[in-house]
């Protein structure tokens, strides 16, 4: 962009820079708020189920008090034309190599601009079916996109490098392949075809009214409210002759090219892929790994503590949680304004406990292990180190802290006792693994939580937070031995407290044809579905993961999609060693239970003899690979997934995505027959 856009304001990024955001006054933000954030420089969109008149009067007694600032006049600033070729090559970490070619296009307020969008529709298409008709072992695919601004617009035709291209060789091929596009006649039915693609996207969009404004107003702000309302209409009248007219009239002048190369290996920063881990068990047991890469400047730490439920004492559910709240309330040291002035002065993130309104995060509610996790800045990596070591090792509890914290913990806990889901999960673990530590509330409630005095806080804390029950992973582009130094003269310094933990053998219980109801009220009922299995080899395990992935979108597909009786459903196969259960997860209305409960028995018996097929493998490997590459994105999440790795004893960066591949249809079918028993199945429901 700074390329593209050089000498116009739009070389500034949206989010800024740090020097520019540390330098910015309080009476910096407040002055360009009064100046830009007026009624004169504001469009608005309303969308939803009311009287437009009545809406009207609304918006005028709330919004018609505001006077109108007093905004600049236009300074006719333009985007300058692009009348020569300029090539600027820039080398960059974590990237594989693409090119950006630049050209002018007709902007907002352009009669070409509609139909120029639609040639560009068009071309694209033609382009990249000529690249693979010319280059079909090795094809190249470009994208053609349109930027508009108020000072006009751009065209960016962009495209990866492939194996065995130079940059020039690349370019050399798309600009012979965009000549040729200029050079062709528009055939009226690819022509109508990428209209009608056009004009169904653009009624798809007025029809979901939770998108509708914030996709339209863009184009309300640049090109007139006329071009939204009209847009279907002036979309049909676009004809083959119009379309032929500016395949003449554009591409010919100059253009820029922008190379972006990887950053050579020889460089002192180079591709996320070379990192390094260094791993160390300090003396007091304490697990430390610490992963080295240059792909960002974050520092992601993640601490894991062991052993969650067999060390909680009976009768004090939810302590852990408790215990973690306390965290961030104040130490020895600092008080809780003081560690919350930090947090913002280091410009850190600090998650001790899991966000109850927000699901994606639930792989932290497990009952075996609880975390402690920071994601900040390399360039404040010892002043991070010595915010969370003081946190962590320093006891400052005290009963107003703990008072204070039990109060945010149990806040809302009335509430969802009532959860139908929750009171099947819990009722489903305890039938199916009976008197075990893992069927406790992680969570706890009113009264487990009450029953906690602080001398048992404090001694729980001194078992719980001890070296030999935890394990820190840290993520960053800090050379490791410098972080492995500060924590052994910090956290290395932590007296073991001995902790063992009594982990019982587990036993998965079965009981075929059975049924368990307990009512909880509501407007919503929550069905369990399952059964066991055991006996499971090493070898079958991930087969059976992805089995379970099938399933889980096949009865979705049949329960939600076509029948319309589950508000949420999924399936899965939970193995722990060789041993464990299937189940289905289903919500639904209190009238549907008795259609739904006969809907899951025989939707499950049919999948007995689907036809599992190449395309259901491939399908469902690449949606699990794609969803672990998302969570793994960032460097926090990388740093607990190396620490959840190393609690269950695998490689640190062990991912499935290789197993899950190896993965063969034939596979999934033997283990289907061998351990796919619906018959044996039990139902547990929260109505």
């Amino acid at each position: 962009d700074a390329f593209a856009y050089d000498g116009t304001a739009y070389v500034k990024t949206t989010l800024g820079t740090v020097e520019g955001i540390n330098k910015m006054t309080p009476e910096d933000i407040k002055s360009y708020w009064q100046k830009w954030y007026v009624p004169n420089n504001m469009d608005m969109i309303v969308v939803g189920d009311f009287v437009p008149s009545e809406m009207l009067e609304l918006i005028n007694k709330y919004y018609g008090k505001a006077q109108p600032g007093n905004l600049p006049k236009d300074d006719g600033a333009v985007l300058p034309e692009i009348t020569q070729k300029v090539t600027k090559i820039d080398y960059l970490p974590s990237i594989d190599g693409s090119i950006r070619i630049v050209m002018d296009a007709p902007g907002p307020k352009d009669k070409d601009g509609l139909p120029f969008q639609i040639l560009v529709d068009l071309m694209t298409k033609e382009i990249n079916e000529d690249l693979k008709a010319k280059n079909p072992g090795n094809p190249i695919k470009v994208s053609l996109e349109i930027r508009n601004f108020k000072i006009g617009s751009r065209l960016i035709i962009g495209a990866s490098v492939p194996p065995g291209y130079t940059d020039e060789t690349l370019i050399k091929t798309i600009m012979t392949a965009l000549r040729a596009a200029k050079k062709n006649k528009t055939l009226s039915k690819k022509l109508a075809n990428v209209k009608v693609a056009s004009i169904a996207s653009q009624m798809k969009l007025s029809e979901n009214m939770m998108y509708f404004g914030m996709f339209t107003l863009g184009d309300v702000t640049l090109w007139g409210w006329d071009y939204v309302a009209n847009y279907i209409d002036n979309v049909d009248k676009i004809s083959v002759i119009a379309i032929d007219a500016l395949r003449k009239k554009y591409f010919s002048s100059g253009h820029q090219i922008y190379i972006a190369r990887p950053l050579p290996i020889s460089s002192a920063k180079v591709a996320s892929a070379n990192t390094k881990l260094t791993r160390k068990t300090l003396s007091n047991g304490l697990e430390v790994l610490i992963k080295q890469g240059f792909a960002t400047e974050i520092f992601g730490m993640h601490i894991l503590f062991k052993n969650r439920c067999y060390l909680e004492p009976d009768g004090k559910d939810g302590i852990v949680d408790l215990l973690h709240k306390t965290f961030s309330k104040g130490t020895g040291e600092m008080t809780e304004e003081d560690i919350s002035d930090k947090i913002t002065s280091l410009g850190v993130d600090i998650k001790t406990n899991d966000f109850g309104f927000i699901p994606y995060d639930d792989y932290y509610l497990d009952p075996e292990y609880s975390y402690f996790r920071l994601t900040g800045l390399d360039r404040f990596w010892n002043e991070n180190l010595d915010l969370i070591s003081d946190l962590v090792m320093n006891d400052g509890l005290t009963q107003e802290i703990l008072d204070s914290s039990r109060i945010a913990v149990t806040g809302g806990m009335g509430e969802k006792k009532a959860i139908s889901s929750s009171v099947a999960r819990k009722m489903f673990k305890s039938k199916l693994i009976g008197d075990d530590p893992r069927t406790r509330s992680i969570t706890g409630n009113a009264l487990t939580l009450g029953s906690i005095t602080l001398d048992e806080m404090k001694d729980f804390r001194a078992k719980y937070v001890s070296p030999d029950n935890m394990i820190i992973t840290i993520v960053s582009s800090i050379e490791s031995s410098k972080i492995m130094e500060v924590i052994e003269n910090t956290f290395g310094t932590m007296k073991p407290a001995g902790t063992k933990a009594n982990i019982p053998v587990t036993k998965y219980s079965g009981y075929p044809g059975e049924e368990f109801l307990t009512e909880v009220g509501g407007p919503q009922s929550y069905i369990i579905f399952a059964f066991p299995v055991e006996n499971v080899p090493e070898e079958d395990v991930v087969a059976l993961r992805v089995l379970g992935s099938i399933i889980s979108k096949e009865i979705a597909f049949e329960l939600r999609e076509r029948q319309g009786l589950a508000y949420s459903i999924e399936a899965s196969f939970n193995l722990d060693d060789d041993a464990g259960y299937f189940s289905m997860a289903m919500g639904t209305g209190p009238e549907n239970l008795e259609k739904a409960k006969k809907g899951i028995r025989n939707v499950l018996k049919k999948f007995k003899s689907y036809k599992i097929t190449q395309k259901d493998r491939d399908l469902t490997v690449n949606s699990r690979t794609a969803r672990m590459i998302r969570y793994r994105i960032t460097r926090t999440n990388q740093a607990y997934y190396i620490g959840y790795n190393l609690f269950e004893g695998r490689e640190p960066e062990y991912t499935p995505v290789d197993d899950w591949y190896a993965v063969t249809v034939d596979d999934l079918i033997r283990v289907r027959k061998k351990y796919f028993t619906p018959e044996d199945g039990f139902f547990v429901i929260a109505k």
